[in-house]
């Protein structure tokens, strides 16, 4: 039986993370708050030897790389619900949602059962100009096979500074070998408002399900305005799933909607003195009736 590396070289880069954390976390010498007494050292060696132990005892085939985000997500997830580990290809895919724009071939895609397949080509981008279709699994990007990829990183391989080139293989059902087109990266638009429409005379629906990006201020005036034109006269806001994003965009929308001076949200710091409070300064805000979706009341 092929032996396996050692615990240390499969993961000595994965443990950087939560070192470094630890470091982070580490007060100075010189930190005057004398009930902060946290031992980063004392955290790391902890980290390590439950790496050791699961080494030296688990059964079954461990994924090092999934193991060590986890762990540092959990971490997290006790401060609070709101904090947050991104990987790579996760923050990129959150930077480009808040852009409200991305260069790439313009295709949702999702995984199945470890596999990632296209769900939608946009119309008028790349993709849907190369003939990608709808169930169509990607199997290759620039020569490298996409076995054991998840939807994200497949989707950081597939974007790119706009007019560069990327070789794109996709498996299709009835089609016996793959089928590999080269695909020129150009600017695709990601809305946070996607869905704008009328449920029923003088009920106008406004679908904010994406997070609160760049450009949901003024795609939020142009949404209200097209309804308005549509006899709406009534108004629901669906914000369910919405993660978040941007509190200048969600200032923005609120500024649509509430009297002006009135509070929004205030922000409070670490620090003595860091708090700040956000009021309403919309001159002008809607009045008519809504109704606001949320997951959870």
């Amino acid at each position: 039986m092929k032996q396996k590396g050692s615990f240390w070289q499969r993961t000595s880069v994965l443990l950087v993370v939560p070192l470094l954390f630890a470091a982070t976390l580490t007060p100075a010498s010189n930190n005057t708050n004398s009930s902060f007494n946290f031992d980063g050292s004392a955290v790391a060696e902890s980290v390590i030897e439950a790496y050791a132990l699961i080494e030296s005892n688990y059964a079954g085939e461990i994924d090092h790389e999934k193991l060590n985000y986890t762990t540092i997500s959990e971490m997290l997830h006790v401060l609070d619900p709101h904090s947050a580990f991104y990987t790579k290809e996760d923050f990129q895919e959150l930077r480009s949602q808040q852009q409200s724009e991305y260069f790439g071939i313009g295709a949702t895609v999702s995984q199945r059962q470890n596999k990632v397949y296209i769900l939608a080509p946009h119309a008028g981008t790349p993709a849907a100009r190369a003939g990608l279709l709808y169930g169509d699994q990607i199997v290759l990007v620039n020569g490298k096979s996409t076995e054991g990829w998840n939807s994200n990183k497949v989707a950081s391989e597939l974007r790119g500074p706009r007019g560069t080139q990327v070789l794109v293989g996709v498996s299709r059902p009835g089609v016996a070998k793959p089928i590999e087109v080269t695909i020129s990266r150009d600017a695709v638009s990601l809305p946070s408002i996607p869905n704008v429409f009328m449920i029923k005379p003088n009920v106008g629906y406004i679908g904010l399900r994406r997070q609160f990006a760049r450009t949901t201020g003024e795609e939020m005036v142009v949404a209200v305005k097209e309804l308005k034109e549509k006899g709406m006269t009534q108004l629901v806001l669906d914000l369910r799933d919405n993660p978040g994003g941007l509190v200048q965009a969600a200032l923005d929308v609120c500024d649509m909607f509430l009297a002006p001076g009135q509070k929004i949200l205030s922000i409070k710091g670490r620090k003595a003195g860091a708090e700040r409070t956000f009021d309403s300064r919309g001159s002008k805000p809607e009045t008519m009736p809504m109704v606001v979706l949320i997951n959870n009341g």
